[in-house]
C-alpha cells in the first residue's frame, strides 16, 4: 500500500551516544546497548569481566543485566558526581570519575585506566560498556531542509518542529522510558489521525 496522508508520526527511535577516551575503539570497547544486545538476544558475552562507563542511569542497566548473566562486574564508572542511588546488587559504584585510558591492544583489552581527581587508577576487565546518555533520531525530519535545534537541558539535537505533517514520538522526541514513550506514541498517532482528518487514501500497486 502507499499511503497518502496529511500527517504521520516519525517513530524513529533514539542512538547511545559513545565517549571519547584513549583507546574507546579498541576491541572490548563498545556502547552499553550493543553489549546488552548481544547478552540478552543472542546469549553472547563481551568478555568475563566487564566495566561500565556512564554518564547516565542506562549504563546501570547494563551492569545489572551482564551481572544476570554471569559476566563479573568490575565496577560502575559514574561521571556524575551527584549520581542517583540505585541498587546494583553489590557492583561497585564510582562517582565523579572518568575512564582516561583502555589499556589492551588487537588480542583484547587487559583494563582501563579511571581518574577520580586523585590520580590515575588501574582496574582489570576484558570488556567496557560506554553510554554517554541518548539522541534522538533526527534524519528523518530534516530531509526537507530543516534543521535540527539544540537542547541545552537535554543536551541533544532534537527534530525540528517547522513541518506540522511530521509528528515525532517517543524517544525520537527525547522521551526516554518505555511507559512514556507507548503513552506518547498512542497521543502523537491521535494527534495525527485529527489532522489527517480521515481524508488518508491507500493505492495498491499493480
Amino acid at each position: 500500500w502507499r499511503i497518502m496522508a496529511k500527517a504521520c508520526v516519525m517513530a524513529t527511535g533514539a542512538e547511545e551516544r559513545p565517549i571519547v577516551f584513549g583507546g574507546n575503539d579498541r576491541p572490548g570497547v563498545m556502547t552499553a546497548s550493543a553489549m546488552r544486545a548481544y547478552a540478552n538476544q543472542y546469549g553472547v558475552a563481551a568478555g568475563r569481566s566487564a566495566c561500565v562507563f556512564t554518564s547516565s542511569d542506562s549504563g546501570y542497566r547494563t551492569a545489572l543485566d551482564m551481572k544476570a548473566h554471569g559476566v563479573h562486574v568490575e565496577a560502575i564508572i559514574d561521571a556524575r558526581s551527584d549520581a542517583p542511588a540505585i541498587d546494583t546488587h553489590g557492583v561497585p559504584v564510582l562517582t565523579g570519575a572518568v575512564v582516561t585510558n583502555v589499556d589492551g591492544g588487537k588480542q583484547g583489552m587487559k583494563g582501563i585506566e579511571i581518574d577520580r581527581g586523585r590520580g590515575h587508577e588501574s582496574i582489570p576487565c576484558q570488556s567496557l560498556a560506554m553510554s554517554g546518555g541518548w539522541s534522538p533520531v533526527v534524519h528523518l525530519a530534516c530531509h526537507r531542509g530543516a534543521r535540527p535545534s539544540w537542547d541545552e537541558d537535554l543536551h541533544c539535537f532534537m527534530p525540528p518542529q517547522t513541518d506540522p505533517a511530521i509528528i515525532p514520538a517517543g524517544s525520537a522526541n527525547a522521551i526516554w522510558s518505555l511507559s512514556k514513550c507507548l503513552a506518547d506514541g498512542a497521543a502523537r498517532g491521535e494527534q495525527a489521525a485529527k489532522l489527517a482528518n480521515g481524508t488518508a487514501t491507500g493505492t495498491r500497486p499493480m
